[in-house]
């Protein structure tokens, strides 16, 4: 009988790491604006809400985890979260990432991405259709109630 139950443990644990790798997933490098640009323009059904930050900034460190208790009411089928880091200094945004997990894959900035950003404020947030055009863009932190509302509006359109 123990045999079994471990049998039955050791395959619920491997169950539940292959359906949530996104929040297993560490923060991966951007090799440069190119490889942003494809990931967001990655046609997969699914809008995508991607958010510019920093760790440093106090408004983004509030935000992501507002958007992180986001992804427990749209599920990854739903829609895509991507979060870009403007860190110059890479291990900040990892030491971060580690001290607060995001449950959405991040994106670790290279120079190039940090640069076209400088003198943009941040957080911002960027909703695009399934389609991988661009439909809202918000600065500064956005209140549930109004994001809520144009995801849901997003979602509707790729369900049709």
């Amino acid at each position: 009988m123990r045999r079994g139950n471990m049998v039955f443990f050791v395959s619920v644990l491997a169950l539940l790491l292959n359906i949530c790798p996104a929040a297993q997933a560490g923060p991966v490098d951007v090799t440069g604006a190119r490889d942003l640009n494809e990931r967001i323009q990655a046609e997969d059904g699914r809008p995508l809400l991607l958010v510019y930050w920093a760790s440093w900034c106090p408004h983004c460190r509030v935000y992501l985890s507002q958007l992180g208790a986001l992804r427990d009411s749209y599920p990854e089928k739903d829609l895509r979260i991507l979060g870009v880091s403007l860190d110059t200094d890479r291990d900040h945004a990892r030491e971060f990432l580690s001290e607060h997990p995001l449950p959405f894959p991040v994106l670790l900035s290279n120079s190039e991405v940090v640069d076209s950003h400088r003198n943009k404020p941040i957080p911002q947030t960027i909703l695009y259709g399934a389609d991988g055009v661009e439909k809202w863009r918000f600065i500064g932190e956005v209140r549930e109630k109004r994001l809520n509302h144009y995801i849901k509006l997003l979602i509707k359109q790729a369900e049709q």
